[in-house]
């Protein structure tokens, strides 16, 4: 499997078990713009912990800037157009 489809696998994942996550807490299946709710809390997340580690010396802290820029990206493409930034 390729790195990138990897990356975009493992952020798919994230974000299905956080909403199965809410779905268990709530005792019921989501409404899609409670899912998209989800969705965008966790780009909010990964976009907060990009801007702190930007900037970071070291080669892992890079590597982590860019596989976290990979998935956000991958999860803004679930989002509609008016939530992606």
């Amino acid at each position: 499997m390729k790195a990138q489809d990897r990356l975009r696998l493992d952020a798919i994942r994230y974000v299905l078990a956080l909403v199965k996550n809410a779905e268990i807490d709530a005792k019921r299946e989501l409404e899609d713009s409670e899912v998209i709710k989800v969705t965008k809390g966790e780009v909010k997340k990964r976009k907060e912990a990009l801007r702190y580690a930007q900037g970071k010396p070291g080669e892992k802290m890079q590597k982590w800037v860019e596989e976290e820029e990979a998935k956000v990206k991958v999860l803004q493409e679930f989002l509609p157009e008016e939530f992606r930034v």
